[in-house]
């Protein structure tokens, strides 16, 4: 914690295994009480579900505006991805198969570490937007 005047500055690190929750972890990093003064960067880590990927997206926009700044950085995630985690966009039709896709090319051991995790990035997406529509 760096003390500025009127700010609170802190940087929350997340390292997050599968099965954690993202935001009961957050939840225990964070204080309590006004947080209009305080500007945080919260940086994960670590291998997630695809559902967790999900849920720390949409911790910024959910939690983001208490805080007069908050960011989550999360390109040190790296994502599981399920069966179940697919069954979430769609069970079948052109989403279904946009995710086997995308899941494949996130897996694809003869792509760059780049092209995975574009791959990667491009489900964690399509997830977040799906959860959006139907929560």
């Amino acid at each position: 914690m760096v003390e500025s005047g009127a700010f609170d500055w802190r940087r929350i690190e997340l390292d997050l295994l599968p099965g954690d929750d993202p935001r009961a972890m957050l939840d225990a990093a964070l204080p309590p009480g006004p947080r209009r003064d305080m500007l945080v960067k919260v940086v994960a880590g670590g291998r997630v579900a695809l559902e967790g990927a999900s849920c720390l997206a949409a911790l910024e926009s959910e939690i983001g505006p208490e805080f007069c700044h908050f960011e989550v950085e999360a390109s040190g995630i790296r994502t599981e991805i399920e069966a179940r985690d697919l069954d979430a966009i769609s069970t079948g039709g052109a989403l279904r198969e946009a995710a086997d896709s995308l899941a494949g090319a996130a897996g694809d051991a003869s792509a760059s570490e780049e092209e995975r995790r574009i791959a990667e990035a491009a489900l964690q997406r399509l997830h977040a937007i799906m959860q959006e529509l139907d929560p």
